[in-house]
């Protein structure tokens, strides 16, 4: 385990996105560090395009009636695909007994702000259009730069007065991605899968410089009243520990629910790495009972 371990922070380090490497060999990195061919707990998938973004559709054995996530991932907006996160997915579709929507989002460069943003839109919006999903079963789950898009997308929806869903779940989320905060060197030492050099890399390709704290951009200057139900996630070894403390704060100032649990000694995006990490299933077992007592209370 521990030479797994010492292999694996080796492999973040090459894929963590630089000016060194193209942006598709940092993709490839990243993808591969993800990537697993076995798809567990028997979870069927099948691809749909929704309004030209094709999605992966998972469906578990077991489904409460109308549940269903969104899930949107990771990857500092310039890496991450449905290839990467299908495994993962898999097992958060099994564990919340829901259906799960994975879609694949324009990517930076080639498709900088607002894209990315207008893909989430535009599959949320066609999945309570014509896939009946209703908003008040439906629930957002992101990691990193998924999760930030996902705050931003509850903001937008908001300002149109369209219906937003019924729980958020951010798993380590960037949301400050001017990265002006100076508490991202806190963990620098301890956190070997990202970087504040490499966050900043990514920024600068997502969007110019005097749009970095567009509240669309980086959700934390946002305001979050009246946001669905929120849990937080994050490893106590993470850069990114700094955004996930001052959202909670932030939703708190709101009076709008939040819980933020720290994974001590763990590092970003721990959950999808069950195989170098035990908490990885405690956390997702945490996130599947959240989910089921959420719906219980509200029925």
């Amino acid at each position: 385990m521990e030479y797994d371990i010492r292999k694996l922070k080796k492999q973040f380090r090459k894929s963590l996105f630089s000016t060194k490497i193209s942006t598709e060999e940092s993709r490839k990195r990243y993808e591969e560090i993800l990537y697993s061919p076995h798809i567990p707990n028997n979870v069927d998938v099948s691809e749909k395009e929704l309004k030209t973004i094709p999605t992966d559709i998972l469906k578990p054995e077991i489904t409460v009636f109308g549940r269903t996530i969104l899930y949107a991932h990771g990857g500092a907006f310039v890496a991450g695909s449905r290839k990467a996160y299908r495994n993962f997915c898999a097992t958060l579709a099994n564990i919340a007994a829901a259906n799960l929507y994975l879609p694949e989002y324009r990517l930076a460069p080639e498709y900088p702000f607002p894209t990315a943003l207008e893909d989430l839109y535009s599959v949320y919006a066609k999945m309570v259009e014509t896939e009946k999903v209703q908003p008040k079963n439906l629930i957002l789950i992101g990691d990193g730069a998924g999760a930030s898009l996902i705050l931003s997308m509850i903001a937008y929806l908001q300002k149109k007065q369209l219906p937003t869903p019924a729980m958020l779940v951010l798993l380590s989320p960037w949301v400050d991605i001017s990265c002006s905060s100076e508490d991202l060197r806190i963990n620098r030492k301890k956190d070997f899968m990202l970087s504040r050099e490499a966050l900043c890399n990514a920024a600068n390709l997502y969007t110019y410089e005097n749009n970095l704290q567009n509240k669309l951009v980086s959700p934390i200057f946002g305001d979050f009243t009246d946001f669905p139900k929120t849990i937080i996630q994050c490893g106590g070894n993470e850069i990114l520990l700094s955004d996930a403390k001052k959202l909670a704060a932030n939703f708190e100032k709101a009076n709008t629910p939040c819980e933020l649990t720290v994974y001590e000694n763990m590092p970003h995006l721990f959950q999808a790495l069950p195989d170098y990490f035990e908490q990885s299933h405690l956390a997702v077992e945490k996130i599947g009972k959240d989910i089921s007592a959420f719906f219980n209370c509200s029925d």
